[in-house]
């Protein structure tokens, strides 16, 4: 397939690489568009650099003005060029696409651990030691929220805070982050009844959205490859 086919490959724009063990997006640049392939800047994340393998299978993504691309690559080869450390990448596969003002979302079945608050704190770091004694199910889940299955109904507007793991390759990662119902449901199918809130995430730091980011997408990519 050409690279000329995917117009978000720029040279010298951004490129997030994901760490398989942590989740982490490293920074990088694109350095170089071929007709097949393209190159990119040994990444980093703050003072640590993210080694890659030929043969490597990565998760990538790149923010465009109005859009935002999530792929995955495969490691060709490494080059070094004085002190510069570059990998070649095969064409994106598996792209997911989204617009900046929206984020994918896909269907999850996992353990949610919350409690109800009155109001949302002064301080966010005094959440981690706040005891979480409710049960949910996490049946939908994307950057910027997730939709509940509950007990009992939460009303409209009210602040949660939520605890799950979005762990990938096979590591765990809990995540504990605070969020608001925007949406409150109960559906009736025949003698059952389920109970719905649809929770926004709030004030939520980049680098754990990124993770989030990253499980949803490797949630989809493993539903493409089992069609």
């Amino acid at each position: 397939m050409a690279i000329n086919k995917f117009r978000f490959l720029k040279i010298n724009r951004q490129i997030d690489v994901f760490s398989a063990k942590d989740g982490i997006a490293y920074k990088s640049l694109i350095q170089e568009i071929r007709e097949d392939s393209f190159a990119i800047q040994e990444p980093i994340y703050k003072m640590s650099v993210l080694p890659l393998q030929p043969g490597q299978r990565v998760s990538l993504k790149i923010s465009t003005e109005g859009d935002k691309y999530t792929f995955e690559s495969q490691v060709l080869s490494l080059i070094k060029e004085n002190k510069l450390v570059l990998y070649v990448l095969t064409v994106p596969e598996n792209v997911v696409k989204q617009e900046r003002r929206n984020f994918v979302r896909v269907e999850v079945a996992i353990n949610v651990k919350y409690n109800i608050l009155k109001e949302p704190p002064n301080d966010l770091g005094k959440l981690n030691s706040l005891q979480l004694s409710r049960e949910a199910l996490g049946i939908d889940l994307s950057g910027g929220g997730l939709m509940l299955v509950l007990k009992k109904p939460v009303p409209e507007r009210q602040y949660i805070i939520m605890e799950f793991d979005v762990g990938t390759g096979g590591i765990p990662f809990r995540v504990r982050i605070l969020g608001q119902v925007l949406r409150s449901i109960t559906e009736e199918r025949g003698r059952a009844i389920r109970h719905l809130a649809g929770v926004s995430f709030i004030e939520v730091d980049e680098r754990l959205r990124d993770k989030i980011i990253a499980f949803v997408f490797d949630k989809i990519v493993k539903n493409i490859r089992r069609l």
